[in-house]
């Protein structure tokens, strides 16, 4: 090698040296560097689904290594919209990225459509549903049986509950099913009906009241695990063939079970015809039982038993029944067994009460009847009158002390001829505006007797002013205050020889309620702001006041509103309720009626506040069922009496009474009542009112109309009224043989 070749030589490999320390700096930089941050991708394949379909949901990664698990959640819909947990983990694979796939319910529910929302750290993806899997139409209903013009004449025995209906966007459904149905105490908990035995009335195979021999028996053989479903088939073959409602009570006396109630699981029958033919229907009503309370239970996913049960009754001659239930253990002896499951049928009291007549039976078609001693006022609406021969032009307050004789007020005799309660003696005084007159032969109108005719009550929707100023009927979202919608406030003035005296009053005449734009159903009702939008919202009552009625001394102090009673004054208005759930039950198409007494509260004695009476202590049901429901569309009878409480000037007696007929027959009866105290109130007059007149007698017999509560009315209704009696004795049906 040559020295030139040597010291290029060389050169190169110092050279060499260099590039390699040099490398070895740059790697140990190298190692001393933060590793790269990871990333997160999501994507969502399809994002638009139908319900029944699947969605997969990819995470791209870098920086992660193989093997992690990124948690992700699901929102935006409920665990019941998914066939997938609403959250887990995704799991890296060695390419960087995981996939899962939700898989979405077809959930048979009309809700709209819906967003599934994806979160994985931190990124979000969105998948909309598609609402496919629509609310299935019901089956049609078996056809409607006959319905009678009383309550027990129903096809059904229990009143269910509908599905509810929406009203203010982002406010709650509505269903009344917490006030009517059956309880261990009532037949139908707001009509005061009672079973004769707390727990409900039944006959046992052998016919006997509360015996013991059931007419279906079955055996759950096994222990039950906590949490356990076991199905159970009861052959209710006789039940089934048995005359009467398809109304059960199902019993388990060696062991606790509960039946569920609602879904798939809810309990039903199959019939087997004779001709070959078969149905199967799910209960109306599935009802807990329990003798601590008196408030219907109608809505729970299980229930111990024992339960009542309804079914529509068979259509045809019964071959074979079979009763399907499904159970599952209570909290004591849930893991022993057997358990013994037994049925009987449920036969509720019924009012078979002969009719019972009074002075009206002398006087056919109430033709003379006036001139009965006993008879204070009557009217007849012959088919050729007008309003204007039965309704005063006074036009006054009638709440004014004013104008009422001063002298009558002071107990020293008439003075004044042209005040109340002279003026208008005899005739409608108050609040008519609502009246029209119907006669036989105007359309719409079904009149009792071919010779009368009526005074129409037309209860008309509460109207609001619109966006554009113009009124129309109340709609969801409107601000309805705090009153409700009245549609009459009249009186017949008691004569100056009783006003503030007369204690007994009898008051009769016949009614007829009438839907001009059909029967109430859950789209009837409207849900309001009470003084501002987003303030508070409520639904309106379907019910308020009614009936021809005694009264008086009605005030600021005393009367209505919650301040009747004691030495302030008196009011007893009936009450209605409309059940209008819309499934065809017993309690739909009219009004639940009773006496209205929670004006009477702390103004009375002690144990005498009747705000808060149980159901047949004011119901008119009371007394086996008959005055549960007034059905449109017919006539009745309507008669009370009220005896008030006898009182001196220094003390008071608990006599009261209160009666109420319908058709003729007692339908309610409540004695040792306290309407009115001594001494009576004083207070300073407040111009427009009145003050309490010692001792506190009838004052008129009333008729209020009234939707409330303290809110408005959404349904239009006719209530038509006629043969009108006030007397101080039974008056009884009017005779119409003639």
């Amino acid at each position: 090698m040559t020295p030139e070749q040597r010291a290029a030589f060389f050169a190169a490999e110092a050279g060499l040296l260099a590039a390699n320390e040099g490398l070895r700096v740059l790697r140990a930089s190298l190692d001393d560097a933060e590793p790269p941050a990871p990333t997160y991708r999501l994507t969502v394949h399809p994002e638009v689904v139908n319900e029944g379909e699947s969605v997969a949901v990819t995470l791209y990664t870098t920086g992660v290594a193989a093997g992690t698990a990124v948690p992700y959640a699901l929102s935006g819909v409920g665990p019941a919209d998914l066939l997938s947990m609403m959250g887990g983990d995704l799991v890296v694979g060695a390419d960087g990225t995981a996939t899962v796939t939700i898989a979405i319910a077809a959930d048979d529910l009309t809700e709209g459509t819906e967003t599934l929302a994806i979160n994985v750290a931190d990124q979000w993806a969105t998948v909309y549903i598609n609402d496919t899997s629509l609310t299935p139409t019901p089956p049609p209903k078996p056809p409607e049986q006959p319905r009678g013009k009383y309550r027990h004449e129903q096809p059904l025995l229990f009143q269910g509950f509908g599905p509810g209906v929406p009203g203010i966007p982002g406010r709650g459904m509505y269903s009344e099913g917490h006030k009517f149905g059956p309880t261990a105490v009532y037949v139908d908990a707001l009509s005061g009906w009672r079973w004769t035995n707390r727990g409900g009335d039944w006959v046992d195979i052998d016919g006997k009241a509360q015996g013991q021999n059931p007419w279906a028996v079955a055996t759950q053989p096994g222990a039950m695990r906590p949490g356990e479903v076991a199905p159970l088939l009861l052959d209710v073959t006789q039940l089934a063939r048995r005359e009467g409602w398809a109304a059960w009570i199902i019993r388990c006396p060696n062991a606790q079970r509960r039946l569920l109630s609602t879904g798939a699981a809810r309990p039903s029958v199959t019939y087997d015809y004779e001709d070959g033919t078969s149905e199967t229907r799910v209960a109306t009503v599935v009802a807990l039982c329990n003798t601590g309370t008196t408030i219907p239970s109608l809505r729970a996913a299980e229930m111990a038993c024992p339960v009542m049960l309804e079914f529509h009754r068979a259509t045809k001659p019964v071959r074979s029944a079979l009763l399907s239930i499904q159970m599952t253990g209570g909290e004591w002896a849930a893991t022993g067994g057997p358990a013994r499951f037994e049925v009987f049928p449920l036969v509720p009291p019924i009012n078979t009460d002969p009719v019972t007549f009074g002075l009206a039976a002398s006087y056919p078609l109430d033709a003379g009847i006036k001139a009965h001693p006993d008879v204070i006022h009557a009217h007849q609406y012959p088919a050729g009158s007008s309003l204007a021969d039965f309704v005063s032009p006074f036009r006054g307050n009638t709440d004014n002390e004013t104008e009422f004789d001063a002298g009558l007020i002071a107990g020293t005799g008439a003075a004044d001829l042209s005040k109340l309660p002279h003026i208008g003696q005899g005739l409608w005084v108050g609040q008519t505006q609502s009246f029209s007159y119907a006669r036989p032969g105007d359309a719409g109108f079904e009149p009792l007797h071919p010779d009368l005719g009526a005074i129409r009550v037309n209860m008309k929707p509460h109207q609001y002013k619109g966006a554009d100023g113009v009124l129309r009927d109340v709609q969801h979202g409107d601000v309805a205050g705090y009153g409700g919608t009245l549609s009459s406030h009249c009186f017949l003035y008691m004569p100056a020889e009783r006003i503030y005296r007369q204690r007994r009053l009898f008051s009769r005449l016949y009614m007829r309620l009438s839907y001009p734009d059909g029967r109430p159903t859950p789209a009837s009702r409207r849900q309001v702001w009470s003084d501002r939008v987003g303030g508070m919202a409520k639904w309106n009552d379907l019910g308020g006041k009614v009936g021809l009625t005694p009264g008086g001394h009605h005030n600021t102090q005393g009367g209505f509103s919650g301040v009747a009673g004691g030495g302030f004054g008196t009011q007893f208005r009936h009450s209605w309720t409309e059940c209008a759930e819309g499934i065809g039950g017993p309690g739909e198409g009219g009004w639940y009626v009773g006496w209205h007494l929670y004006d009477y509260q702390g103004r009375n004695p002690p144990g005498h506040n009747y705000a808060n009476a149980l159901a047949h202590e004011s119901a008119w049901g009371q007394r086996g069922g008959l005055g549960s429901v007034l059905y449109a569309d017919h006539w009745y009878c309507v008669e009370t009496e009220c005896l008030l409480n006898d009182v001196t000037e220094t003390s008071w007696a608990a006599d009261g009474e209160l009666r109420a007929w319908i058709d003729g027959r007692l339908c309610f009866e409540r004695t040792g009542m306290v309407f009115r105290t001594t001494p009576v109130a004083q207070f300073p007059y407040r111009h427009g009112y009145s003050r309490p007149i010692s001792p506190l007698g009838h004052v008129y017999a009333g008729m209020n109309v009234f939707h409330g509560g303290v809110t408005p009315d959404s349904v239009r209704r006719n209530l038509d009224f006629t043969a009108v009696v006030v007397a101080e004795s039974r008056i009884g049906p009017m005779r119409m043989d003639v």
